[in-house]
């Protein structure tokens, strides 16, 4: 059985030894005065001392055949693989620190689903290999992190995580740029409570998102996409806050923010955009805050802005900007500061 094991705490050891002296004195105290126990009571705490240790030696007047069933073999394979053991090394770390247990064995159902708060996968770690139970039973977690270079991120990985609010998923690439990790459709699928989503990764499928109803932040950068896929975020109504930065986005789909009509910030900077285009922002008139900075626009169309009469905050610095067509602020009413 895999025992994952910590530097001992010295204030344990003084602990248990303050327990065992006093015992000891008390045996060697008694030990004269009290007659050698009966042989069935010696047995008796032979098989106990036996069973505490796991041993499952046969007494020596048995004899035992080795139980070579389907059923023994199960069995057995159950009892090596209690606990967290057949978890990946760097789950069963994280876990066992959280809850101050130093083997992967005396893990029960009960210690996962008192794990709250947060879970932090991604310090020191990175996972090239993932399945799909690996965070079963975590049912109490509410913020996880972690940290991915795998070709696809296993589907059912997050099923039981139902109390989580904010996920970030990061990839790291070890140099490797162009590596892909896929996110497949239904990934997301129980998390119906999140609020903040981090993907270091771009989608593939339209319909990643769509169970994230309750997902109030989003933010997708540093890849190498060059293109959302259209519709992708059509089911975040309640979405506030879209960031997608540090990226090789180079062109947008028309209508692709239409349903975000709660949307107040967006920020599409650092990217490859050459062109915005026209009423991309026209259903976004909540909108508070909007960055296009450190992109290559050298235009930008008539009227792009014109339904933005919340917008405060516009940057457009850092894009190769030729010319603008007249009024294009004209009717940012409450525009309060502009960079370009």
């Amino acid at each position: 059985m895999a025992k994952l094991i910590r530097r001992p705490r010295t204030h344990r050891f003084a602990a248990v030894t303050a327990m065992i002296l006093p015992l000891l004195l008390m045996a060697i105290l008694l030990g004269s005065c009290v007659s050698e126990p009966e042989q069935g009571q010696r047995d008796a705490v032979g098989a106990a001392a036996e069973e505490a240790a796991g041993s499952e030696l046969p007494q020596a007047s048995e004899s035992r055949e080795p139980d070579t069933s389907a059923d023994g073999a199960d069995a057995v394979q159950q009892a090596a693989a209690g606990g967290i053991c057949d978890r990946h090394e760097h789950i069963q770390r994280e876990i066992l620190w959280t809850l101050d247990k130093d083997d992967c064995a005396d893990v029960s159902d009960g210690d996962l689903a008192s794990i709250t708060g947060q879970l932090d996968l991604a310090d020191h770690y990175t996972f090239t290999a993932l399945e799909a139970d690996d965070l079963l039973g975590l049912t109490s977690v509410e913020r996880l992190f972690i940290n991915v270079n795998v070709d696809q991120v296993p589907l059912g990985i997050f099923d039981d995580l139902a109390s989580l609010r904010e996920l970030q998923i990061y990839h790291n690439t070890y140099g490797d740029r162009d590596h892909t990790v896929i996110l497949p459709n239904g990934l997301f699928e129980s998390l119906t409570n999140l609020e903040m989503l981090y993907v270091g990764i771009v989608p593939t499928e339209p319909g990643l998102f769509d169970p994230l109803r309750n997902l109030t932040r989003l933010a997708i950068g540093h890849t190498t996409s060059t293109t959302l896929p259209q519709g992708i975020f059509d089911r975040l109504h309640s979405l506030e806050e879209l960031y997608v930065g540090h990226t090789d986005l180079n062109t947008v789909h028309p209508g692709i923010f239409d349903e975000l009509q709660s949307l107040r910030v967006l920020n599409l900077g650092d990217n490859a955009l050459t062109e915005v285009p026209a009423g991309l922002f026209d259903s976004l008139g909540q909108l508070e805050w909007l960055s296009l900075r450190e992109n290559q626009l050298t235009s930008l169309p008539a009227g792009i802005f014109d339904n933005l009469q919340n917008l405060e905050v516009l940057w457009l610095w850092g894009n190769p900007l030729t010319e603008l067509p007249p009024e294009l602020f004209g009717g940012l009413s409450s525009l309060e500061d502009l960079r370009y």
